[in-house]
């Protein structure tokens, strides 16, 4: 099947949720099917990376001007698109892809989040797929009330905004994808809506381990459910914490942590920024966190750490986005309390026994549930559903 894939970013190399789930996607889709990439190239792209994405894909790339995306913002304030819809509009992206429809037969269109949709929502002949990973509107929703003043304003609005956008959204594309029951549900479980979770690699756990840090926290810092949960979790938790034990430290790892993450560094705690490999330092790990109070969709560094073999603690609004993930079998769950949750870590950390055995489940899960292959098996199946009777033909055609 020939496929036309927007993105917003630049797959490679991935350092946020999208880029993980395009690259691993068009990865192991381009196995079987021919895709053509439409994306923005940013000044810092690597040609060396352009080069390796193009063994998987044809590459069409329109160069990011980010002076102008922010004059689209501006403009989006007196708009009824989503702010961040509009942040990614371009003039040379719409020719570019009109272009590649007038002049191209695909089988398939699928768009990548909905800031790409404006670009083809409107397109009729070919079926389209769009992967909105989580409910942008429950996003700003939370977002608004963890907010202040002017931002929490910002927020409302675009959660408003989103909505709309999501409804329309679930009308014109043939098949619309989140990553949870949770979000599904936040669109109004239309009967189009299809879930496709996250995935991760797995990796052999490493034996005999020898521990770098107690407490574990990873993610994209520039991410505000991240933020918010670190700041949270260091002003409110660990020193209830490390009351109970004292020599505890605890790592903050990920990429663009601001100026007030990389203040909490101290003899407990150390900021990293950017590391090669985040499951490195997950199997170094006695135990990841997950402390998050807002967001949506569902959160891949669970996920990550439990692809690692490092038991996690996440409150009762990260563990609603990982489906068949149960206390004390593939996760321990905590309130959004901080005595709570710190009871909770102090509980888990002095268990080492009951910590080895849900990191064994969880690892079963990982295999069964959420391996890239498994992903994009179910993600072949979304675009049969789609495509209907015209793939059968395509493939009947090949063989």
């Amino acid at each position: 099947m020939k496929i036309l894939y927007l993105a917003p970013r630049f797959p490679y190399y991935p350092l946020k949720g999208d880029q993980l789930r395009d690259y691993n996607q068009i990865k192991l889709l381009s196995k079987k099917h021919e895709i053509t990439l439409v994306t923005f190239q940013a000044a810092d792209t690597k040609e060396e990376d352009i080069k390796y994405m193009q063994q998987y894909c044809r590459l069409e790339l329109v160069f990011w001007n980010k002076i102008q995306s922010h004059l689209n913002v501006l403009r989006g304030s007196l708009s009824r698109l989503p702010l961040q819809v509009g942040y990614f509009a371009s003039p040379a992206m719409s020719a570019k892809i009109k272009h590649l429809l007038k002049h191209n037969h695909y089988d398939l269109i699928h768009v990548h989040l909905a800031r790409m949709a404006e670009y083809v929502k409107d397109h009729q002949g070919i079926p389209k797929v769009i992967d909105l990973m989580d409910a942008f509107s429950l996003n700003m929703r939370n977002r608004a009330k963890r907010e202040k003043l002017l931002f929490k304003v910002v927020s409302k609005v675009e959660e408003l905004r989103m909505k709309n956008y999501e409804k329309t959204l679930c009308q014109k594309f043939d098949k619309v994808i989140v990553v949870s029951e949770r979000d599904r549900a936040a669109l109004g479980i239309q009967e189009n809506v299809s879930i496709l979770p996250l995935g991760v690699d797995l990796r052999k756990p490493k034996k005999n381990k020898k521990y770098r840090h107690d407490l574990i926290f990873t993610g994209n810092m520039g991410y505000f459910p991240n933020q918010d949960a670190v700041l949270w979790f260091t002003k409110e938790v660990f020193p209830l914490i490390l009351k109970k034990m004292p020599h505890l430290t605890f790592a903050i790892v990920g990429n663009n942590p601001g100026q007030k993450i990389k203040k909490l560094a101290s003899k407990h705690i150390k900021v990293t920024g950017f590391v090669p490999s985040i499951y490195d330092y997950l199997a170094q790990a006695r135990l990841a966190v997950a402390p998050l109070r807002s967001g949506s969709g569902m959160q891949i560094k669970v996920l990550e750490a439990m692809a690692a073999g490092c038991p996690v603690v996440a409150t009762h609004y990260v563990s609603e986005g990982i489906a068949h993930a149960s206390e004390r079998k593939e996760i321990f769950i905590a309130p959004d309390d901080a005595q709570q949750f710190a009871d909770k870590v102090v509980q888990v950390l002095q268990n080492n026994n009951l910590c080895q055995q849900v990191a064994k489940t969880a690892l079963n899960l990982i295999e069964k549930e959420y391996t890239w292959n498994r992903v994009v098996s179910r993600l072949d199946r979304i675009y049969t559903e789609s495509a209907g009777n015209d793939l059968l033909k395509t493939d009947s055609s090949k063989e």
